[in-house]
């Protein structure tokens, strides 16, 4: 049975007349979805519904330009004659259908468009293009935000904004669970040959600004040291052994810290921050470096792994997360970085980069890797004006030169899932042919 939408009421004869337009609108779009495919079917039933509205338009007491006019035209409200004016005006039939109001106001525009004396077959088809709408919804889709879900697979802009509605709610749900967030977490690693010409050496930077409780009981991590010794400690900037992960902070970028308590299990220990202050009065900039010898190979040999490059895990919930690789000229020459995002929440941490037993863990995003402008100038993050000259000391310290001889490639992500892994991998080169 038809779900019951204001028309106005046929003659005997029209009703004769309106039974064939709603025949051929059910034979001429299939709703099963088995005859054509989701795109197909939804770019028909959308259109069709483009159609009428146009013819509805065209039959207006006033010409129709803009969305403004729509309003004027039927005495309709500001967003429902937006709503029509878009889904009329769509260049794309599929992007029609982000637009497609509500029941209730289609009655109330059918309603108006009556009263203003327009064609009672106008009048139908748009109220059997609108029902045929729904039947897509329902028999396709489920509801209309799923139907929106999918149709925004083949509209990469309308995806790009759902994606970043979706993950700020996500962000949000986060927050107010776990009771902490971050404005924004920096992360930037800087790859130069090693000694020996054998393997690279890595610098690492990882920064969080504006973290801070929204929640007195919320615990608030800042580095976790194994129990168990590592085959190499961990190296400050200049070179000294850190006593422990809080080692490698540079206190001169970071906020002054309230004490710290360590938290002990069987095999970590945890540095947290005491207190239960909350708010952005309590938050802190924690910026931590360190340095590894020898941490990846500069050529690749069979039954190693192939990538190898920076890695960030969304482990606290935060508005912005930047990932940069700062690459010597000397290392992984002519390659570029790939983007690999990985769902962790039931295997843990992907290694190595490209694990072909995770491939269904890999998440479908809309970031992309971007090159960044030559020298240290390239670095600058304008959401996070102190990044910059954390960037030139590090230069400064390792003798980077400005990082005049290094190439930078920047991953800049609003709302970063959390719990997905972000990596940006190199490919790591073979030997030289002898």
């Amino acid at each position: 049975m038809r779900p019951a939408v204001p028309r106005i009421k046929p003659s005997h004869s029209q009703e004769q007349d309106a039974a064939a337009p709603m025949r051929a609108a059910e034979s001429a779009v299939p709703l099963s979805g088995k005859e054509v495919s989701f795109e197909q079917a939804a770019a028909a039933v959308l259109c069709d519904l483009q159609d009428a509205l146009m013819e509805l338009f065209a039959a207006a007491p006033s010409d129709i330009r803009r969305s403004a006019d729509v309003e004027r035209a039927f005495g309709i409200n500001h967003l429902l004659g937006w709503q029509l004016y878009r889904i009329a005006r769509s260049q794309n039939p599929l992007a029609a259908g982000m637009h497609v109001p509500a029941r209730v106001s289609m009655k109330k525009l059918l309603t108006a468009a009556a009263r203003r004396r327009i064609s009672p077959d106008i009048l139908e088809r748009v109220s059997l293009a609108f029902d045929n709408f729904e039947r897509f919804v329902e028999t396709d889709a489920g509801n209309r935000e799923e139907l929106e879900t999918m149709i925004n697979a083949f509209l990469p802009e309308e995806r790009r904004k759902q994606e970043l509605s979706s993950k700020a709610a996500v962000f949000k749900g986060m927050s107010h669970i776990k009771g902490l967030a971050a404005e924004a977490d920096a992360v930037a690693m800087f790859f130069t040959p090693s000694a020996d010409g054998m393997r690279i050496d890595r610098v690492s930077l990882n920064c969080e600004f504006g973290l801070r409780r929204i929640r007195p009981d919320a615990t608030i991590v800042l580095g976790s040291g194994d129990t168990r010794p590592l085959e190499k400690p961990i190296v400050t900037l200049d070179g000294r052994p850190a006593d422990n992960p809080m080692g490698t902070l540079l206190p001169m970028f970071s906020s002054p810290l309230p004490p710290l308590k360590l938290v002990r299990t069987e095999t970590m220990i945890d540095y947290c921050l005491a207190g239960n202050e909350v708010g952005m009065r309590s938050a802190v900039d924690i910026v931590m470096a360190e340095r590894r010898e020898g941490a990846l190979p500069r050529h690749w040999k069979p039954n190693t792994p192939r990538y190898g490059g920076p890695a960030y895990t969304t482990t606290t919930p935060t508005k912005r997360m930047t990932l940069d690789a700062f690459v010597h000229e000397d290392v992984f020459p002519g390659v570029a970085p790939r983007l690999w995002v990985y769902d962790t929440a039931a295997r843990g941490s992907v290694f190595p980069i490209d694990n072909p037993e995770r491939q269904h863990d890999r998440l479908s995003v809309r970031d992309e890797i971007r090159v960044l402008p030559s020298g240290l100038r390239g670095a600058r993050l304008p959401h996070a004006p102190k990044y910059l000259e954390i960037i030139g000391h590090i230069s400064e310290t390792m003798g980077f030169d400005g990082l005049a001889r290094f190439r930078g490639y920047r991953l800049d992500v609003e709302y970063p899932i959390y719990g997905a892994e972000y990596i940006m991998g190199f490919e790591i080169p073979a030997p030289p042919a002898v």
